[in-house]
């Protein structure tokens, strides 16, 4: 831990796009195990919209993704 106090643990899932990962969790077969992870375990699920693959941190500071090449 560099910087702040984390306690708890963090698990990642990488989905091609928001949609993927919406259906992911709205799925049938997902809908079916929800109650085992939330009966047995406390957290939260976050969705994020991911950046691109050649996304670098500083592109935040020109507004956008840089000409790469």
């Amino acid at each position: 831990m560099l910087e702040g106090e984390w306690t708890e643990d963090l698990i990642v899932i990488a989905f091609p796009d928001l949609a993927h990962a919406r259906g992911w969790y709205e799925s049938p077969a997902y809908q079916r195990i929800v109650a085992f992870r939330t009966g047995n375990s406390s957290g939260d699920v976050i969705l994020i919209e991911g950046v691109p693959p050649d996304h670098q941190a500083t592109d935040v500071l020109t507004g956008g993704a840089r000409r790469r090449g």
